[in-house]
């Protein structure tokens, strides 16, 4: 029997190929972001910042104006002058470059010329490493370096009259161990008592040192938090002539002269410096709450010389001082910012605070009669003071104090001068 032929076998037909899968569009590329661009703000009292995105490079622009009354009782003698003036006009600009270099440049144009108070360049690469150079504060007196929109009183007391102002200077100074130990040293040109200048006539340059702690910065113990004690030295040489003598004559916190060096018309008749100076100036000052303590004192000795007459001249000042708050804002000795500044709407009515200090200067005994001059030479000043500031808010305040100051000596038929009674007045406006 023959076999069936067998079918041959056909494959099924492959399945129809899709089409091929559709390509999501690429999104187009975000553009970069932009670098931020300088910043500009301004702040109550702090006046306004310019400042890159990266805060190394900042210009800070700022400034006060003190506009003062004074008032003198019982001036027979027509010493004092009453009337207003214009104490301190500052506009000042600051700022920093590459993080780590500061300057600084403030003028004053009260007197009706343009006077540099501050200028100067500050290499900062560290808190405990600082160098400075131009024209600034000596460091010496704690009162003297205390801001100017900070003094609890419009003038600054006695002990301030001992000590330089502002001298064209290089210092190195810092702060060490989380701010609780601060230095300063410094070489500079030498100026009189109270003084500043802008150049040296002599070739001998003064040197000063400072050391200040605070002792229970951040321990917790919040009411010896603010404890500062500090103490300075200076050492110079200081040679006058018939155009400046190199000596200061000492005012009251009235701002009159109640100590002056004999002078004539010729050298021979003039008291000139003549050699060695040297100063010390310690305080301390404290604040907690609503209440302040401060307390300075400072001595000053310099070689005098009258034609062929030579003696060695110390003089010294105290004062002690308090402060106290009626409102519920805190004091301090970087000044007080209130916590309600004055608003009707609020019952805000700013900071009102009350404060009063005692103090005194002393001349060496040494300096009469052959030194001093015979009609302007008490041979001791004796302040008593108290005021009142009211901070309106973080840009303007107003104060007002009443001070006596007793003397010995200082009157034409070897007396006593007549107390001082002078009562001061300041509008103050920080912008």
């Amino acid at each position: 029997m023959t076999a069936p032929a067998t079918e041959p076998v056909t494959a099924p037909p492959a399945p129809p190929t899709p089409p091929a899968a559709a390509v999501a569009p690429t999104a187009p590329p975000e553009p970069p972001a932009a670098e931020p661009g300088p910043a500009l703000t301004a702040s109550a009292g702090d006046g306004f910042t310019l400042s890159s995105a990266d805060g190394d490079f900042q210009l800070h622009l700022y400034g006060y104006l003190f506009v003062d009354s004074r008032f003198y009782f019982d001036d027979d003698d027509e010493l004092g002058v009453d009337g207003l003036l214009l104490r301190s006009a500052r506009p000042s600009v600051e700022g920093e470059l590459f993080g780590f270099v500061g300057f600084r440049l403030m003028p004053d144009f009260s007197s009706g010329q343009a006077v540099i108070q501050d200028g100067y360049a500050e290499l900062a690469p560290l808190d405990a490493l600082r160098v400075r150079v131009g024209k600034f504060k000596a460091p010496i007196g704690m009162e003297r370096l205390q801001g100017e929109t900070d003094t609890l009183f419009i003038e600054r007391g006695l002990p301030t009259a001992l000590v330089p102002n502002r001298d064209v200077s290089l210092m190195v100074h810092g702060a060490l161990f989380s701010k609780r130990l601060g230095y300063a040293v410094a070489i500079e040109n030498g100026v009189a008592d109270g003084a500043s200048g802008d150049l040296d006539a002599g070739d001998a340059k003064d040197f000063a040192g400072r050391l200040w702690t605070r002792p229970f910065r951040g321990s917790g113990i919040s009411a010896l938090d603010a404890l500062e004690v500090g103490a300075a030295a200076g050492v110079g040489r200081q040679d006058g002539d018939e155009t400046a003598t190199g000596l200061a004559q000492y005012r009251t916190g009235g701002q009159l002269a109640f100590f002056k060096f004999r002078s004539g018309d010729a050298i021979e008749d003039t008291v000139v410096a003549d050699g060695r100076r040297w100063r010390f100036a310690t305080g301390a000052h404290w604040s907690f709450d609503r209440f302040g303590l401060w307390g300075e004192y400072v001595r000053s000795a310099q070689r005098v010389r009258l034609d062929d007459a030579h003696r060695v001249l110390a003089q010294q000042a105290w004062q002690v001082g308090v402060s106290a708050l009626v409102t519920h804002d805190a004091a301090s000795w970087e000044g007080v910012e209130p916590s309600a500044p004055i608003d009707l709407a609020a019952r805000g009515i700013g900071a009102i605070e009350i404060v009063g200090r005692v103090g005194q200067l002393d001349v060496d005994d040494d300096a009469f009669p052959t030194f001093a001059n015979a009609d302007a030479a008490a041979s001791r000043a004796t302040e008593v003071a108290f005021g009142v500031n009211w901070y309106l808010n973080q840009l303007f305040a107003l104060s007002v104090d009443f001070g006596r100051t007793a003397f010995e000596g200082g009157a034409a038929d070897d007396g006593d001068r007549p107390a001082e009674l002078a009562l001061l007045a300041r509008a103050e406006l920080q912008y």
